[in-house]
């Protein structure tokens, strides 16, 4: 099973998540989203418009498995980067291969590595180790 909630505090309100995954996300009086369980999947209606004060959160909704890609999907374009998704079964994570270092004559020095971004680092990081 997956869940899904909103850090609301960083949410940007442009609504990419809501018209990406209408199922999940919805957008509040506020213009920022927010998340529900719809009654199709889970027997009842519930819209989460409770924030916790101390953490800036909505509280989780769960994700149907048809729809737990799209909310990757849509956490992943987050202009915002507020959506947090939690998966009960963590994800196997491939073996990272070995990086091969071309030999560099004794009388060469070496050249220096191109800076590298963190950014994808940093959202594979808020996917798999939600706040709060």
């Amino acid at each position: 099973m997956v869940k899904v909630r909103i850090e609301r505090e960083v949410c940007t309100g442009s609504g990419e998540c809501a018209r990406a995954v209408p199922d999940v996300f919805w957008m509040g009086d506020d213009s920022l989203a927010m998340v529900k369980e719809e009654a199709v999947h889970f027997g009842e209606t519930r819209r989460f418009e409770d924030v916790d004060a101390a953490s800036g959160f909505t509280a989780w909704a769960r994700v149907p498995d048809s729809l737990a890609e799209a909310v990757d999907q849509a956490a992943a374009a987050c202009p915002g980067m507020c959506i947090v998704v939690e998966h009960d079964e963590p994800s196997p994570r491939p073996e990272p291969e070995p990086e091969v270092e071309p030999e560099v004559a004794a009388d060469e020095d070496p050249a220096p590595a191109p800076p590298r971004s963190s950014m994808g680092k940093r959202i594979l990081y808020r996917l798999r180790h939600p706040a709060g």
